[in-house]
């Protein structure tokens, strides 16, 4: 049976909150492979694994406090190696060496990358290191995981090394200087980059088309819990969204529009629950205190665990699902509420209009959309009870075509598979 190393950020750690990603995808292939699962991070709670699948939590579990990173950073900054490879980037790229926030970004991925590199050498035996040209070496995101695994190809390490690619690992214009580390020597090495959108392949296939062989279109999916939100009949039309309170999830838009939607229809009852937390919880608290009337309802519901969406999903009544962010990979949030039967409101970036389609089962919004648009966009699906109902039945069939997760992962099987057979 192949073995499969899984790299997250913290599952089964629950800091980075990624069971929602990995717990369908792992529960599908565990089957064809064998699996161990190997966090980079520790924090929070621990989630249970599917059974037979082992997990490594040693890199994780070692101390890695601010105070040792920034010895380590100093450390690895007196090595040939880390010079080596410093240096090859800033041929790349020139302009990092005059811009603080991308050499700082660059030196700390740089740092984890040789750290993982070192862990992995120390603690993997050889046989299982270079021993078997089957095993497949899997980095969930395109990070610094995936540039250790890339360094240790590079000397020596046999089987596959592949990455899949999501959104803000992936899209190079939300960083400093749009300039992502390592990318270029990453897909040089690679030997399959898994994208959960087509939009990323695309923009992948474009930005750099020379290695548009190894590119794959591997979606994610969740699994079906058979479950169709109904609609509210209370006279209250409510509104749902789930993202992390980060600024780029773009919640105090969805807040500004609710505003105004509040402010142009006062004889008409709204309610908003939002699923998640973040650090910009604090803020968002005191503009829809500031901004948002009183025939709006707010309520915070915070984290929830996947169980817990469901449920509120089963319970409560809900008339439309919200999101608006600035960029976005291919949201597991949309395919939650589309697999709901939810009609969607949503940003039309990345991979969302693969989950949604503009009248069908929703409505797409321009990126720089404004607090007018979306009220308008919510007011009018509010008007049209029939549409909302037709959205309903499309959202479903809509995720059974391109959200289930027992199609997509079977798909990710093949591809694992045939990696690991392949002479690449």
């Amino acid at each position: 049976m192949t073995k499969v190393f899984l790299f997250t950020s913290s599952y089964p750690y629950s800091l980075a909150k990624e069971e929602t990603f990995l717990r369908p995808e792992l529960e599908h292939i565990k089957s064809r492979f064998s699996i161990t699962v190997i966090p980079l991070r520790s924090g929070g709670g621990i989630f249970d694994v599917p059974d037979s699948i082992e997990v490594r939590t040693g890199y994780a579990d070692s101390p890695n406090s601010i105070k040792k990173r920034i010895c380590g950073c100093l450390r690895s900054s007196f090595t040939l190696p880390f010079w080596k490879l410093l240096a090859g980037e800033l041929f790349r790229n020139p302009k990092i060496a005059v811009c603080p926030a991308a050499m700082k970004k660059i030196v700390i991925h740089l740092y984890f990358a040789i750290s993982l590199m070192k862990w992995m050498k120390r603690n993997i035996t050889t046989p299982e290191l270079n021993g078997n040209d089957k095993d497949v070496y899997y980095s969930f995101w395109f990070d610094s995981a995936t540039t250790a695994l890339c360094l240790l190809k590079k000397n020596g390490l046999k089987g596959k090394v592949v990455t899949k690619a999501h959104g803000f690992d992936l899209y190079d214009k939300v960083q400093p200087l749009c300039v992502i580390p390592f990318r270029r020597m990453a897909l040089e090495i690679l030997d399959r980059v898994l994208f959960i959108s087509r939009n990323g392949l695309e923009y992948m296939s474009a930005k750099y088309p020379e290695h548009k062989g190894k590119y794959l279109y591997c979606p994610m999916g969740v699994n079906d819990r058979k479950i169709m939100c109904g609609p509210s009949g209370d006279g209250v039309f409510r509104i749902v969204s789930c993202s992390s309170l980060v600024p780029g999830k773009r919640v105090d838009l969805i807040i500004r529009a609710l505003a105004e939607l509040g402010n142009k229809n006062r004889d008409i009852k709204w309610e908003w629950l939002h699923i998640g937390d973040g650090p910009e919880m604090e803020r968002c608290r005191e503009i829809s205190a500031r901004e948002v009337p009183d025939n709006v309802a707010v309520r915070y519901l915070g984290y929830l665990s996947n169980v817990e969406v469901f449920k509120l999903y089963q319970e409560t009544p809900l008339d439309l699902f919200i999101l608006l962010s600035a960029s976005e990979g291919r949201p597991v949030s949309l395919m939650e509420a589309a697999g709901c039967g939810l009609p969607i409101v949503a940003t039309d970036v990345g991979g969302v209009g693969e989950l949604v389609e503009h009248g069908r089962n929703g409505m797409l919004l321009p990126p720089d959309t404004t607090p007018g648009e979306v009220a308008e966009a919510l007011m009018s699906l509010r008007s049209d009870e029939n549409t909302l109902k037709r959205m309903r039945k499309e959202s479903r069939i809509i995720f059974d075509e391109t959200a289930n997760a027992s199609k997509n992962y079977a798909y990710l099987s093949d591809c694992l598979e045939s990696l690991s057979r392949s002479a690449v």
